[in-house]
């Protein structure tokens, strides 16, 4: 094989090698438009499946049910019980049907002073659905414990009696 031959192939693998690199590190290469500007792809959020049909956020405002208040703010919800608290780290957002589901925490209190050593947050799942000015709501524990279903009010605006 003559030398021009073996720097052609050479040339030819090097080629395939750094377009297979590009195509698996994904396409991060921007080239500048007309005016200067340069195009790089728009960023995707991963939210659940549900939620990325339509993505409307949820409206802020409190929501109010039996034992349960779910207030939805900029920062995202708290959600307090008698005897508990609970937290979404960001507006959820509703799918065409109205529905949605979120990650979130659950934390158990007790009455008095709280013990240093008690256990943390529970990683939970928020899950329902608004139609109108009402929500059903769903809350799961990650090991599968059901906390309760609940139905609330938007705007109404129930005093919770907290643990004691």
């Amino acid at each position: 094989m003559s030398v021009d031959k073996l720097k052609n192939a050479g040339s030819s693998l090097l080629t395939v090698v750094l377009a297979v690199a590009v195509f698996a590190c994904g396409s991060s290469y921007s080239k500048p438009e007309s005016n200067g500007t340069i195009n790089s792809p728009t960023p995707v959020s991963v939210r659940s499946d549900m939620n990325v049909q339509t993505g409307k956020a949820m409206p802020e405002g409190v929501w109010s049910g039996e034992n349960i208040q779910f207030s939805i703010s900029t920062q995202g919800v708290e959600i307090i019980f008698p005897c508990a608290d609970g937290k979404i780290d960001r507006i959820p957002l509703l799918n065409s049907k109205g529905e949605f589901k979120e990650p979130g925490t659950y934390e158990r209190m007790t009455p008095g002073p709280q013990r240093e050593d008690r256990d943390g947050p529970a990683s939970a799942f928020y899950s329902g659905t608004i139609t109108g000015e009402t929500m059903e709501l769903k809350i799961t524990l990650k090991n599968g414990d059901t906390i309760g279903d609940f139905t609330l009010t938007k705007g109404a605006g129930r005093r919770i009696r907290r643990c004691q």
